[in-house]
C-alpha cells in the first residue's frame, strides 16, 4: 500500500500514514506534533493498523520527546484499538476514527 493522507477534522490534525511501512504522523493547530512508528527490525502482524499492538514494537514522538505508550486491547470496538501516552502533564490518545483509518 502506497502512503495516505489522514485527517482529524474535529482536532484540526492531518498528516501522512503508511501502514505497510508502519507509520503515521499527525500536527494541527495548537497540538505538538506527533508520530508513531512500528520499530525498526519488526514485522507487521497484519491485524493492527500500525502493524503491532505490542507497546515494545512501538516508537511514539511528540514535539520531539520519545514517548513509552500504553496500547488499548485491540478487540472489537474502536476505542480499543487507541494507543495513549503521557508528557507533560497531557494524555494523547491516537484512536481510529473510522473503519478505514489509519492510526
Amino acid at each position: 500500500m502506497q502512503g495516505i493522507r489522514v485527517e482529524d477534522p474535529r482536532f484540526g490534525v492531518r498528516g501522512p500514514a503508511d501502514p505497510d511501512a508502519g507509520y503515521m504522523s499527525v500536527r494541527g493547530s495548537g497540538v505538538p506534533r506527533a508520530s508513531i512508528r512500528r520499530g525498526f527490525g519488526t514485522h507487521s502482524d497484519h491485524r493492527s493498523p500500525i502493524g503491532s499492538r505490542a507497546p515494545s514494537n512501538l516508537e511514539l514522538v511528540v514535539d520531539g520527546h520519545a514517548l513509552a505508550v500504553d496500547t488499548g486491547t485491540g478487540f472489537l470496538s474502536r476505542r480499543s484499538r487507541r494507543v495513549d501516552a503521557d508528557h507533560d502533564g497531557h494524555r494523547y490518545r491516537f484512536v481510529p476514527s473510522g473503519k478505514s483509518a489509519a492510526c
